[in-house]
């Protein structure tokens, strides 16, 4: 049964409740939003940490509700901390999921200002218990540094409200600046989390064992699904599909046999979005002298045949990109 009582974090009225199967209160809050906390976060850490620690918690307490993400449950063990299910300790909280960065509260900050927007230009109106854990700021002066440099970057604009900077509230709108901004940060946190690996090859029969027995399950094994262009049926223009394809890909995998001018410009796109690329070329004195001159720099995995492009991959795969498993299968 709901309760009213004060939030541990803010210290204002808030509804409250208990939940007896994980000995956890769970809040209410106009200010930090919904969360939930256990006896033992409680009463170990947050009655002991300073107010601006609080605030950095109540951020990312918000935050998770304005994302629409399951909601934070502060325990005091890393044994009970559950990313999936939104469990986190209270150290994590304040050492990995506020940022360190001023830059990245920027972008937090407008990412959470861009998703209280209905619709674009659209005015936002920030009240006085929302400026501080919208805006990932411990205090009134750290949210209007916050709001008047994003408004120098011309990312918002801020509204005249005849109170000040620091008046009690502020109406701004999201510039076209800004949002363009979200969907770049968007597009980037989107590769993050995406297991696709596009590959760049010659499309020639001779390169078929290589992709079909080396390429495939070293990408595969390292728990990424490869994909090749003209392997996926489309109705797209091939030049359109392929710049989608790599937009969405973790990292690209480009095989420079054959010095394929389509594979170079593939592989410098995908640079250029700072996508991690792999370089791979057949070992043989004719491939290798017509690497071009600007990409003899960077280092290529140089493959005899299928196995060997299997294993040699996948340990690049796996020394070089977060998150991938395992080490390839013994020859």
């Amino acid at each position: 049964m709901a309760a009213n009582s004060k939030c541990i974090l803010c210290s204002r009225e808030c509804e409250t409740r208990l939940d007896i199967d994980h000995n956890a209160t769970c809040y209410r809050c106009i200010s930090c939003g919904d969360f939930a906390a256990t006896s033992e976060a409680g009463m170990d850490y947050l009655s002991r940490i300073s107010q601006d620690e609080k605030q950095r918690i109540a951020a990312c307490t918000r935050e998770r509700n304005i994302r629409g993400l399951p909601r934070i449950c502060l325990c005091s063990s890393e044994k009970a901390q559950d990313p999936p299910s939104g469990a986190f300790t209270v150290e994590y909280v304040l050492s990995t999921m506020f940022p360190s960065r001023i830059q990245d509260r920027f972008d937090r900050a407008l990412g959470n200002l861009c998703r209280l927007t209905s619709c674009p230009g659209k005015a936002v109106r920030l009240q006085e218990h929302d400026k501080l854990p919208v805006t990932f700021s411990e205090s009134q002066e750290t949210a209007s540094f916050v709001l008047g440099e994003m408004e120098n970057m011309q990312f918002i604009r801020l509204r005249p409200s005849g109170k000040g900077m620091s008046g009690p509230d502020r109406t701004l709108t999201v510039t076209a600046a800004g949002i363009a901004r979200m969907q770049q940060l968007e597009e980037s946190e989107g590769r993050e989390l995406s297991t696709q690996a596009f590959v760049a090859m010659w499309f020639d029969k001779e390169l078929d064992e290589v992709f079909d027995k080396g390429i495939t399950p070293g990408i595969r094994d390292c728990g990424f699904n490869p994909l090749r262009i003209d392997a996926k049926q489309t109705n797209k223009k091939v030049c359109d599909e392929i710049i989608a394809e790599i937009r969405r890909s973790r990292f690209l995998v480009a095989d420079f046999t054959g010095a394929r001018a389509g594979v170079y410009f593939e592989a410098g796109f995908a640079m250029g979005l700072g996508i991690p690329v792999i370089c791979t070329c057949r070992n043989n004195k004719e491939h290798i002298d017509a690497l071009h001159f600007d990409t003899r720099q960077y280092s290529h995995v140089l493959w005899n045949d299928s196995e060997d492009m299997y294993r040699k991959l996948a340990n690049r795969i796996a020394a070089t990109i977060p998150g991938a498993k395992r080490a390839p299968r013994e020859g």
